[in-house]
């Protein structure tokens, strides 16, 4: 009769053991690989710049010729409210509704993105920039803080260029191969939101790219606009920022806005426009939860019916 209540008990806080060294060694944090969609109708970039002091600042081919819609990816690893790029995003710029630009392309595949002329004569310089794809190779976002410091490169992508007036011939030049990598500058505020099971990310954007065209450094390609991602989310009761997790993060952004009116990214858990009580007994209820178990409590957890399992059929024992 001793033995059995060993048994029962060991099986017990088998278990409790399991969760409390689980709960223990969850205090290291594991960030999440994320992937957002680019929204073209709300992601854009201008371009300006110089090519060389023949074309001091450039002016558009055809009405909004300089500036081209985003789509594609982004792809970073995301822990409490920063973002860590290490290459995988592709950002890329869409086909331009004021196309074809000249000079004309090479390859009737090629897409059009964005085209430049010389400011005062046109003929002089003839630009267009196709099939551009850009990466983010490295960098950290943290929300509400700088769009600076990421660093970007073009993966893909080629800018025709022509010149009717000096008789130059065709020349397509290799925007992967000759422009160098570039960090993004302080162009605003990192901004993101949750609402209704969708995150969305808006990054600011201000970059430069300095080359050499004829000699080193002659010239600058700038790029200013603002990209706007998107995430959907699993639909965690609790989860107000959208992590995947039930934890203190959540409890806290309830506790700042308890009392007041918000939004599901404030607490607002019930959809009935307050965050009140009742948003605190879903938190509460739902304390803990995950989206997908962490790996080290799966774990345990098997680790703890094992030891059960050992304890009641080990070798000669008889049940």
């Amino acid at each position: 009769m001793q033995g059995y209540y060993r048994h029962a008990m060991t099986c017990y806080l088998a278990p409790l053991v399991a969760v409390s060294i689980a709960l223990l060694t969850s205090g290291t944090a594991h960030s999440e690989k994320v992937t957002y969609v680019i929204d073209p109708e709300r992601s854009q970039i201008t371009s300006s710049g110089r090519v060389t002091a023949l074309v001091p600042s450039l002016a558009e081919q055809q009405p909004g010729s300089l500036t081209a819609s985003l789509g594609g990816t982004l792809s970073a690893d995301f822990l409490d409210g920063t973002w860590t790029f290490g290459g995988g995003s592709e950002v890329e710029a869409l086909a331009h509704p004021a196309a074809p630009f000249q000079p004309p392309a090479n390859d009737p595949s090629d897409v059009d993105n964005l085209a430049a002329a010389h400011p005062v004569n046109p003929a002089m310089f003839q630009a267009a920039a196709r099939n551009v794809h850009v990466d983010i190779l490295s960098g950290t976002l943290q929300e509400g803080g700088s769009s600076a410091g990421l660093e970007v490169a073009f993966t893909q992508g080629q800018l025709d260029v022509a010149s009717a007036l000096l008789q130059l011939p065709f020349d397509s030049i290799d925007l992967a191969a000759t422009l160098p990598t570039a960090m993004t500058q302080d162009a605003g505020t990192i901004v993101r939101s949750i609402s209704s099971g969708q995150e969305t990310l808006t990054i600011p954007v201000e970059v430069e790219f300095v080359y050499g065209a004829i000699l080193p450094d002659d010239s600058l390609l700038r790029l200013v606009g603002e990209i706007v991602a998107i995430r959907e989310l699993s639909l965690l009761a609790g989860d107000i920022n959208g992590d995947g997790a039930v934890d203190l993060q959540d409890f806290s952004i309830l506790k700042t806005n308890f009392g007041g009116p918000g939004t599901l990214a404030e607490g607002d858990l019930d959809g009935d426009g307050q965050v009140a009580l009742s948003d605190f007994t879903i938190l509460k209820e739902a304390f803990g939860s995950v989206a997908v178990p962490e790996p080290a409590t799966a774990w345990l957890a098997a680790a703890a019916g094992l030891i059960c399992l050992f304890l009641r059929w080990r070798p000669g024992r008889h049940v």
